[in-house]
């Protein structure tokens, strides 16, 4: 919940909402297809493969966040004062985020293989 809210908060609901939805369906269907054979998983390979994720997009994100101070830009979600005077301000850009959406996707799933797996 705290990944999917941390998407969806500076306006990535849609990716938020779909990879919960699509993770949360990979699992079950691989829990009613594998039954009680789901426990046969290794879920620390699992664990370290998300890990690797988790860190292949957080340096993504670090290096467009420092790149970003470096040129002295705001982010696009941060709200600008000016938003209330009828000026135009961009918001979040209206394509779906595919790198948001994997990264939420790999949450969902591996938090819902771990409730339904047993050690």
């Amino acid at each position: 919940m705290a990944i999917a809210y941390a998407l969806a908060r500076p306006g990535y609901t849609r990716e938020a909402f779909w990879a919960t939805a699509v993770g949360f369906g990979i699992i079950l269907i691989a829990a009613i297809g594998l039954g009680h054979q789901l426990n046969l998983i290794l879920i620390r390979l699992l664990r370290c493969l998300a890990g690797v994720v988790l860190l292949y997009f957080s340096f993504k994100w670090v290096y467009k966040g420092v790149k970003r101070q470096a040129v002295g830009k705001r982010a696009g979600w941060v709200h600008d004062p000016l938003r209330g005077r009828k000026v135009e301000v961009s918001d979040v850009s209206a394509t779906f985020s595919y790198g948001n959406f994997t990264v939420m996707l790999k949450s969902a799933a591996l938090e819902t293989l771990e409730a339904a797996h047993r050690d």
